[in-house]
């Protein structure tokens, strides 16, 4: 931003203006990107209402929140459950894929990500395919 490659946000207000210049307020940043992030796993789980089969373990297990059963606890951990994993950085079509795998009734990750997505998902999958087709020298 300070190079000029992207305009300065003006809100909300992320930075100080001083007589040395700008300077940036990390906490401010943490929670806007908090705030981002939540707002991510928000509509990706409205999202999930549309997936068919989906019910609350798959949505639970969707950003890697479920806890595990009492028969997936180590002795070690002295029963207590541990959560599978924190999942919410990767991308939401790498979070359906893995999904459709760890589902007792493994969709295709391609109809997972159609209803999903919507019929948008599929007419830009349609066209980008005929892009490439429109493209491939052969």
């Amino acid at each position: 931003m300070e190079q000029g490659f992207t305009d300065i946000p003006t809100w909300p207000k992320l930075y100080k203006v001083s007589k040395a210049g700008i300077v940036w307020q990390d906490k401010k940043w943490e929670e806007r990107y908090a705030y981002l992030i939540r707002q991510r796993n928000l509509i990706a789980t409205s999202r999930l209402e549309f997936v068919s089969g989906c019910g609350e373990g798959d949505t639970q297990r969707f950003f890697g929140t479920r806890q595990d059963t009492s028969r997936h606890t180590l002795p070690a951990a002295r029963g207590k459950p541990m959560q599978q994993g924190d999942l919410w950085y990767l991308p939401l079509n790498a979070l359906l894929a893995i999904m459709s795998y760890t589902s007792a009734w493994k969709p295709p990750v391609k109809e997972v990500q159609r209803q999903f997505w919507g019929d948008s998902y599929a007419e830009a999958c349609r066209a980008l395919t005929a892009d490439v087709a429109e493209s491939d020298p052969e």
